[in-house]
């Protein structure tokens, strides 16, 4: 619509009207305008607030991580820091009564963290131990071995799919130590111990070389809470109608209030989800209830900065967004653009190319250990691009650098991206 003062003007040059003639066009037209604005601010204002929640360009999703020992859990959850699950630790000398006994002569001693580059990790896994046991005034021998434990990346799974759902594009969380998860296993070599009193178990770090190795009575700790569906008011039916326009299909529609720095996870393939600012409206189709499907609240919680700096073991996402997404990458000079966003003392890119040369990549994850498990197929390009990276003796070189290539290839696929140096 042109400028009011323009309307105005001409209906103020118009011979044929009367003043009061004039004076109502000026009002209707002023109204018209006014309202015409108040509506464009809306739609911006709508606008944002999708954007927002799609790019989380200022959504609080920041995901830090930190060992702990398992007797600070109280103290770490007065800084924001809780427990990601509930775990049983390992140390060196363990009563027998702390054991989980299995079939075969097996129990579980417990988990443990490799404290270790990720490259030397399988130099540890599945290699036997020995042990002792200590019963009444007595020594038998016994052995352990150090098993991959995945049972981290459960509750990181599900942290992604809620990205996804969202439509979050960046990474979601930096976590080493869910990577460097074991589980002790003891074997007892035929003996058999009653429930007793004065059995100890003796895993003899130092014997065993793991003594600088095995970060043991530690548990991992983020800023992150699940809330699961008993934990929280059952959605309501939304009554809404201009709410229905935001859905491509017609369902019922419910909806669940949410703080800024919270998510609702739906575990279910028949449903859609959509976030208008602190409501996220939860689509249902083929008759389903919000009863019979499985969904949770995710907390995103503050935490104290310094307490995180002065912890050993920590694991902030240093992730800055840049202003502008990139949606697809076409030039070095938008390789560069993406690359600088993770720049750290882990990372210092140095440029890119299309052949490996003279340089060497860098070791990194596993297809287990990744931090992307969705099941949609993402259709990845056979063109290689190979960054170029600072060489850096930092101990999680290699997991920061997977880190970065994991999210390079699930967001950018129209290349297979590599890490060289």
């Amino acid at each position: 619509m042109e400028d009011y003062t323009s309307f105005k003007g001409i209906i103020n040059r118009g011979t044929h009207l009367s003043e009061y003639d004039k004076d109502i066009l000026c009002a209707v037209f002023g109204k018209l305008q006014q309202e015409q604005a108040d509506v464009m601010e809306r739609i911006q204002e709508e606008v944002k607030e999708g954007l927002r929640c799609q790019e989380g360009a200022d959504a609080p999703w920041e995901v830090v991580t930190a060992l702990v020992g398992k007797a600070e859990l109280e103290d770490a959850k007065k800084h924001g820091l809780l427990e990601m699950l509930s775990i049983d630790v390992n140390r060196e000398q363990m009563a027998f009564q702390e054991l989980t006994l299995s079939e075969g002569g097996k129990a579980c001693a417990g988990i443990a963290f490799l404290n270790c580059p990720y490259r030397q990790m399988e130099a540890y896994i599945d290699r036997t131990y020995k042990a002792v046991v200590k019963a009444d005034g007595a020594s038998f021998p016994a052995e352990y071995r150090l098993r991959a434990w995945p049972a981290f990346f459960q509750q990181e799974a599900i942290l992604e799919r809620t990205g996804m759902q969202y439509g979050i594009k960046r990474p979601l969380l930096y976590s080493p130590m869910s990577r460097r998860a074991v589980q002790v296993q003891l074997y007892l070599g035929g003996h058999t111990f009653e429930w007793q009193e004065g059995v100890e178990i003796d895993f003899q770090y130092q014997a065993n070389q793991l003594e600088d190795i095995l970060l043991c009575g530690k548990t991992l700790v983020w800023n992150v809470a699940f809330l699961e569906k008993e934990q929280i008011p059952r959605p309501k039916e939304n009554v809404n109608k201009g709410i229905v326009p935001l859905f491509d299909k017609t369902y019922q529609i419910y909806e669940f209030p949410v703080e800024e720095h919270e998510f609702i996870y739906v575990e279910s393939e028949d449903t859609d989800l959509k976030r208008l600012g602190h409501t996220v409206y939860l689509a249902l189709g083929n008759g389903k209830l919000p009863d019979n499907i499985r969904y949770c609240k995710i907390r995103i919680g503050p935490y104290v900065r310094s307490y995180l700096d002065q912890a050993q073991y920590a694991f902030p996402n240093f992730f800055i967004p840049a202003a502008l997404w990139k949606e697809r990458i076409r030039t070095p000079a938008d390789v560069q653009y993406v690359a600088r966003q993770f720049e750290n003392k882990l990372f210092s890119y140095q440029g890119c190319q299309m052949s490996v040369g003279d340089h060497a990549s860098v070791k990194v994850y596993a297809k287990r250990h990744s931090y992307h498990t969705s099941k949609d197929k993402v259709f990845r390009s056979s063109s290689y691009c190979y960054l170029r990276l600072a060489p850096s003796e930092e101990p999680y070189f290699e997991d920061y650098v997977s880190y970065v290539m994991a999210f390079l290839n699930h967001f950018y696929p129209e290349f297979s991206w590599v890490g060289i140096v």
